[in-house]
């Protein structure tokens, strides 16, 4: 619940940013040299992940806003849980597409991140390359004797880019390179993505 309520603040703060980003650029000359700024998106992605002391299913939230033409601020939500695919003992059930929540004493990784960067588009193609600064959160698998792993919180710097193609102006597939770096359990994951919003 923490991690949740972290990732609403970081969508407010970008929301705001871009009503102030907005109220900046009235003036007839700056919204004639404004092409692309304004563009804002969902995503929603699933895939894998290797971490320092967790793998298995990966899966992130984020809500995007381009600045500029070529400058992007970007608030994410991910986790990285373990599966019995990945060597570990338990499933993660129907918290497969979350990163909301964990299942049962699975271990696990969550972020909750701020980030900022560049963007570039090709045509309906859109690539992007960003980090920031994140809370993050994991938990240790069971041990031999079934006790459950205590819950840690640290600091981290989040990274992430996202590929995909806008079929078109509201709709996007592709994939997104994420992670966090940290001193605890870092990790990267790669995640098929879907986006939706204004995209261009």
């Amino acid at each position: 619940m923490r991690r949740f309520l972290v990732f609403i603040f970081l969508i407010l703060t970008v929301i705001s940013v871009q009503a102030a980003t907005q109220t900046k650029h009235e003036s007839p000359y700056d919204q004639n040299l404004k092409s692309t700024s304004g563009d804002w998106w969902l995503n929603w992605g699933v895939g894998g992940g290797l971490g320092n002391h967790t793998s298995g299913v990966a899966t992130l939230w984020g809500f995007n806003y381009q600045l500029h033409d070529d400058q992007i601020i970007s608030a994410r939500m991910s986790g990285l849980y373990t599966t019995p695919h990945f060597g570990q003992i338990h499933p993660i059930g129907g918290y497969l597409l979350t990163p909301l929540l964990t299942h049962g004493d699975n271990g696990y990784i969550g972020d909750t991140d701020v980030m900022y960067g560049y963007i570039k588009h090709w045509g309906k193609a859109i690539v992007t390359a960003q980090a920031g600064l994140g809370y993050v959160q994991w938990r240790a698998n069971n041990g031999p004797d079934g006790a459950i792993g205590a819950t840690h919180s640290t600091v981290g710097v989040p990274f992430e880019s996202q590929l995909f193609w806008s079929y078109n102006h509201d709709k996007g597939i592709g994939i997104i390179f994420f992670g966090n770096l940290n001193t605890q359990d870092p990790y990267a994951a790669l995640a098929l993505a879907l986006h939706f919003g204004h995209l261009y």
